[in-house]
């Protein structure tokens, strides 16, 4: 009987693995002045999913959540949106995982490059999508380049961003699409995240059939922001990038004004462990859901915290 318990309490401690989830934040994306086109769409932050390296009893997971980048500046000057902010892991992947920020969109103001990250944001007027950059394993991709008056599309886990289109009358007014994100279940429902923002463009009504207009450049699934078309009755403004899902920014349109840019989407990070092995030791108040799937507690973080095996 005494054998019997004793081992019973040494198995409950026995170190154990679990499935993780962590993507940084998105890009925000360049704002224009007076003088400007469509600016580019915000990369996504990078997206990375494993099991675990085996972990000791009392071992304490710390989560640094990568907030959304900052939106451009309407000004006559070059704003690029800000970078998306890394998340962090201690204690996965044999140590300390990082997820890369993903890029901000290039300013609609000039000829400008979107800038490197997770996934790179997209370029403006012209100027080429921000490249991928991102550890072996993480999924990122990179942005697409801008047209004489638009942005391209933001990078996604998935896909990469596209290249605005450089014909049309005036050429290249049409903003692009964002790379899609990539979908995880490991909260018991399919769900995307680490989509590119959509990338501006210049009186995308005006020029193509108001009013009946065209459709709106799409960010990709995951959060991607869309792009907005500067007429109130046709979403006049450009989405953010979706909070917790790692979703770049939409690209601003230009139309006889002044725009700021738009802000990333924050990261997230997401643990499902086993109900025999969760110790419920948390800090940070991540939602704790017990229901979603069947003999597993899923931790979902979208604030810094931390968890004690």
């Amino acid at each position: 009987m005494f054998l019997q318990r004793n081992i019973s309490l040494l198995a409950s401690a026995a170190p154990y693995s679990f499935e993780y989830l962590a993507v940084a934040g998105g890009g925000g994306t360049g704002g224009n002045g007076l003088n400007g086109g469509g600016s580019g769409g915000g990369g996504a932050g990078g997206y990375y999913t494993a099991t675990s390296s085996v972990l000791d009893i009392g071992t304490t997971i710390t989560v640094t959540i990568g907030q959304g980048g900052t939106a451009g500046a309407s000004t006559y000057t070059s704003h690029k949106g800000g970078d998306g902010g890394n998340t962090i892991v201690t204690h996965v992947k044999g140590g300390t995982l990082t997820c890369t920020g993903g890029g901000g969109g290039a300013s609609g103001e000039s000829a400008t490059t979107g800038a490197t990250g997770g996934s790179g944001g997209g370029g403006a007027k012209g100027g080429s999508g921000g490249s991928a950059s991102g550890f072996t394993g993480e999924q990122v991709t990179a942005g697409g380049s801008g047209a004489a008056n638009a942005g391209g599309g933001g990078g996604g886990a998935g896909q990469a961003g596209s290249n605005a289109s450089t014909g049309g009358s005036p050429a290249g007014i049409v903003g692009a699409a964002g790379g899609d994100g990539l979908s995880s279940s490991i909260t018991g429902t399919a769900t995307y995240y680490a989509g590119g923002g959509a990338g501006g463009g210049y009186a995308q009504v005006h020029y193509q059939g108001y009013p009946n207009p065209i459709t709106v450049p799409q960010g990709g699934q995951g959060g991607g922001g869309d792009s907005g078309t500067s007429y109130s009755s046709y979403q006049p403004n450009p989405e953010n990038g979706a909070p917790n899902t790692g979703g770049g920014g939409g690209g601003t349109d230009f139309w006889n004004n002044a725009n700021t840019g738009t802000t990333g989407g924050s990261g997230v990070v997401i643990f499902k462990i086993a109900n025999a092995n969760y110790s419920g030791t948390v800090t940070g108040s991540p939602a704790v859901d017990t229901s979603s799937v069947s003999g597993y507690t899923i931790l979902k973080f979208t604030g810094s915290g931390s968890y004690t095996v």
